[in-house]
């Protein structure tokens, strides 16, 4: 296990392993808006950027966000060249 700041660093390798890394936090399968900005310290341009795709809505489901986060990140647009 490899760690930076004393954080576990993570190598998803599917939508699914987001998913699945979500749903350690959070296993009913919805994340409340607020707590997902907070616990990640998300700024206020990312928070818009993330409503903008899911909604201004209080809570977002565990599969839209594991989509989210794999589409815009180095992982899933490599994917998405293939």
């Amino acid at each position: 296990m490899r760690t930076v700041n004393n954080q576990e660093i993570i190598n998803p390798e599917s939508v699914e392993d987001v998913e699945n890394i979500l749903r350690q936090h959070w296993p009913d399968g919805w994340i409340p808006a607020k707590e997902f900005f907070e616990r990640f310290d998300i700024n206020q341009i990312d928070r818009n950027h993330i409503k903008s795709h899911l909604g201004n809505v209080d809570v977002f489901k565990i599969a839209d966000v594991a989509d989210l986060i794999w589409d815009n990140s180095n992982y899933g647009k490599a994917d998405a060249a293939n």
